[in-house]
């Protein structure tokens, strides 16, 4: 299980290769980290003539490995994240692995920020607005429960939850009104996003690693140096779609989110005019009546008469609906109402539950470990899933 930056991958086994750089909305572009394969599916790339997967060598052993990886918006806008679950053209969705599912943490920043609470109120620093405090942390837990049991008795985990092309929740980041994002007083949109270009750095450089022209050519950066095929070819990438209170519509949706009180993002604006993004730094936008700011925008009624008391009040929705979903444990809105507060450290540390009656089972050879289905069995575990 990982947190990973998606299709992308880091400037290694390349000849005066830097791996600790990592490229973001405005740094680090000519330092290649995303080239194809992308996907954990086999695609076909129309700009090297290409067809390949992740797995493609593991697949071929029966040596693939169970993974469940997870992202955040951050992922989307700045490492070009859909092509993790599009083809190389932009044009289609692809199908779940039978090895891997991946998961959007919808409307979340890179990590998260510290929980506000009495002494310490949200702190906006240098941007425009505080900083996003979503926490996926019980989502985590929960899908490290459905690994293990994906693993030690082949039940399925949930299928993967990311933004589609055919259903309209995966995007163009601009123009703004297409994208969804509203209108909101004091917040800047600027709809910059990470263009993954396929760059010229010589002869053979895709085979051997060496390139022969480095940095690769990259003159055209005015009117916007992304999205210019000038430049390069281009993958095209897009990003999550929100609703009309500015939170993503796709993925795994935080109570936070499914109940909202505020709008969260990534992106946090910088410098007086919001010229700037800074990095992974999300931010927050709460409700008027919540923090008595001047919120006279035109969204939905969710977020134009939400209250801290009006949320005590409600149905469990947003837990029920991660229960359904079989990704969210009850833990989740407990930890929301007691977010302002102390926390409550018993509830993170507890870890897994104890079993029925609180006798623990025998100890017992995992399935996957057992001689007769390890290395050349007649039925190789990898052989026997299905994508259901």
């Amino acid at each position: 299980m990982q947190w990973i930056a998606a299709g992308n991958g880091i400037n290694m086994n390349y000849r005066f290769s830097q791996s600790g750089r990592t490229e973001r909305n405005r740094q680090n572009h000519l330092y290649i980290e995303g080239r194809f394969p992308f996907a954990n599916v086999t695609t076909h790339d129309p700009i090297t003539r290409e067809t390949d997967s992740r797995y493609k060598s593991c697949e071929r052993t029966h040596t693939c490995p169970l993974g469940v990886e997870i992202y955040s918006a951050n992922e989307y806008w700045v490492k070009a994240a859909s092509l993790h679950h599009t083809t190389p053209d932009g044009t289609r969705d692809l199908p779940d692995s039978k090895f891997t599912r991946n998961y959007f943490m919808s409307s979340m920043r890179h990590g998260t920020a510290p929980a506000p609470t009495a002494r310490h109120p949200p702190s906006s620093g240098l941007c425009q607005q505080a900083d996003n405090p979503l926490n996926s942390a019980p989502v985590q837990r929960a899908l490290f429960i459905a690994l293990d049991q994906w693993a030690t008795e082949d039940r399925n985990p949930p299928h993967s939850r990311v933004p589609k092309l055919r259903d309209g929740t995966l995007a163009p980041p601009l123009p703004q009104s297409e994208m969804g994002f509203p209108n909101i007083p004091g917040v800047t949109y600027t709809g910059l996003k990470t263009t993954r270009y396929h760059f010229d750095y010589g002869l053979n450089f895709y085979e051997t690693g060496i390139a022969t022209v480095n940095p690769p050519l990259f003159p055209f950066t005015t009117p916007s140096y992304q999205d210019d095929a000038r430049n390069g070819p281009i993958y095209p990438s897009f990003v999550p779609k929100t609703d009309g209170d500015g939170n993503d519509i796709a993925g795994v949706r935080l109570p936070d989110v499914t109940v909202p009180l505020a709008t969260t993002r990534l992106g946090a604006a910088a410098g007086s005019a919001g010229e700037r993004r800074l990095r992974g730094r999300g931010a927050v936008h709460p409700v008027r009546e919540d923090r008595g700011g001047p919120r006279e925008d035109q969204r939905s009624a969710s977020l134009g008469r939400g209250t801290l008391q009006d949320l005590r009040r409600l149905p469990r929705h947003g837990e029920e609906r991660a229960r359904a979903n079989g990704i969210g444990p009850p833990a989740a809105v407990r930890r929301r109402r007691h977010r302002r507060g102390a926390a409550d450290a018993s509830r993170i540390t507890r870890g897994v539950p104890a079993p029925a009656g609180g006798v623990l089972p025998a100890v017992e050879l995992l399935k996957a470990c057992r001689e007769d289905r390890h290395h050349g069995g007649d039925h190789d575990r990898d052989d026997d899933d299905d994508d259901d």
